[in-house]
């Protein structure tokens, strides 16, 4: 499953691609390049992610004893 961030990025990065047209000589290291930077980036959404996301927390409950009767 992939957020709907993910999905964005993986989208510009095909428009920006599909623009570039013919790739030059160096390319296939710049997409590499590019891989790299993406996973990183993926990787940090993720992290930022999680800790945006509040853990779920116990309720607490008031513990009702018994009256003395005294």
């Amino acid at each position: 499953m992939s957020s709907p961030l993910d999905a964005r990025i993986r989208h510009i990065a095909r428009e920006e691609l599909a623009a570039a047209g013919t790739p030059a000589a160096g390319a296939p290291d710049r997409v590499a390049e590019l891989e790299k930077q993406l996973a990183e980036l993926t990787a940090r959404v993720d992290e930022l992610e999680k800790a945006a996301t509040p853990a779920p927390t116990a309720k607490r409950v008031t513990r009702r004893t018994t009256e003395s009767s005294e």
